[in-house]
């Protein structure tokens, strides 16, 4: 087995560094939408909550209606909450 240097380890460790960005980017994903109503007028202030394994991991408060939530490959649960002021007329 031919000994490594230190440039030889250097760029073995880098290569490696490198390999795990590009496969942590190409699994990354991202949520968007926009939340309207019936009379599909534009909702603002609509709560987004996104769960993964009954854990928060990530809140978002809408403005203008969208949301765009980036997010890791996985199984995620999406709940939308309407402010309460909707409710109230």
């Amino acid at each position: 087995m031919a000994k490594l240097n230190f440039y030889g380890i250097f760029t073995v460790f880098l290569a490696r560094i490198i390999f795990i960005l590009l496969l942590c980017e190409a699994s990354a994903g991202e949520i968007k939408g926009k939340i309207i109503n019936n009379d599909r007028e534009n909702l603002k202030g609509v709560t987004v909550k996104v769960y993964q394994e009954g854990n928060l991991i990530s809140e978002e408060i809408t403005n203008k209606s969208s949301y765009k939530i980036n997010l890791y490959k996985g199984n995620y649960y999406v709940v939308i909450t309407l402010p309460w002021t909707l409710y109230c007329p």
